[in-house]
């Protein structure tokens, strides 16, 4: 990646982050910098408006994916950005879902068995659903671990079901 070359990755990383918050938060914006009824000449100066303080990369990027039609695309992008920003760092992101939201002490105990799993570090996300009634269901790497009440409760309901007498 330049922006590592260069040593300005985290900030080309906020600024992505920061671009996405605000295309998620006004689609209409979106439609602004697709729809061909605005000249294509017109749209890269739309764009240094918006996001004067971004980063030249950032701003360009953004200009590139008009030029395709594909602003729609950007929140992949991030995604493929952020992917391969973990992979060089050896950062594994998991989400732990939880009826209750966990303490502090509870995530770092997770992140750090986890780390000590993998190998890697940890960010430990951590999103409620009160539908599990209880215990965790952990999601990473493509994997899922699901230890909530609720899951426990179907899985009984099922064999019973399942029961002849």
């Amino acid at each position: 990646m330049l922006s590592e070359e260069e040593n300005i990755v985290e900030d080309i990383a906020y600024q992505i982050k920061a671009v996405l918050k605000v295309l998620e938060d006004n689609p209409e914006y979106c439609n602004v910098l697709d729809t061909p009824a605005i000249p294509s000449e017109e749209k890269p100066k739309i764009i240094d408006k918006a996001f004067l303080g971004c980063h030249i990369y950032v701003s360009n990027f953004i200009k590139i994916l008009c030029q395709k039609r594909a602003i729609s695309q950007y929140g992949e992008c991030v995604k493929a950005f952020f992917e391969a920003y973990d992979e060089a760092r050896n950062i594994m992101r998991a989400t732990a879902v939880t009826a209750r939201p966990m303490l502090e002490r509870q995530i770092s105990a997770l992140s750090a068995k986890l780390e000590r799993i993998t190998g890697k570090t940890v960010e430990v996300t951590n999103v409620i659903d009160p539908d599990l009634i209880g215990g965790l269901t952990l999601r990473y790497e493509g994997k899922q671990l699901d230890g909530s009440v609720k899951s426990h409760l179907d899985e009984l309901k099922k064999r019973l079901s399942e029961t002849i007498v």
